[in-house]
């Protein structure tokens, strides 16, 4: 999960930012809507911080990559 983590924060942060999973949508062919990404975004983003730290991120994994609407499994093409 780090190295998939690692490779979606491109800035090497720490933490994944909106403009990051925007990329990592269209990177994987998924051209989410601004609306779908900010669902996306809020259901990661636990702590309502604006970041997704690697805590965030392996909770969502372990969840099954599940949450409203299914659209963060959109997000991963599947």
């Amino acid at each position: 999960m780090k190295k998939t983590f690692d490779s979606i924060d491109t800035d090497n942060s720490g933490f994944i930012d909106m403009d990051e999973l925007s990329n990592l949508s269209k990177a994987l062919g998924h051209d989410l809507t601004p609306q779908e990404l900010d669902i996306v975004f809020e259901e990661l983003d636990e702590n309502k911080d604006r970041k997704i730290s690697f805590a965030e991120f392996t909770t969502w994994w372990k969840k099954g990559r599940r949450g409203k609407g299914n659209i963060a499994k959109k997000l991963v093409g599947y």
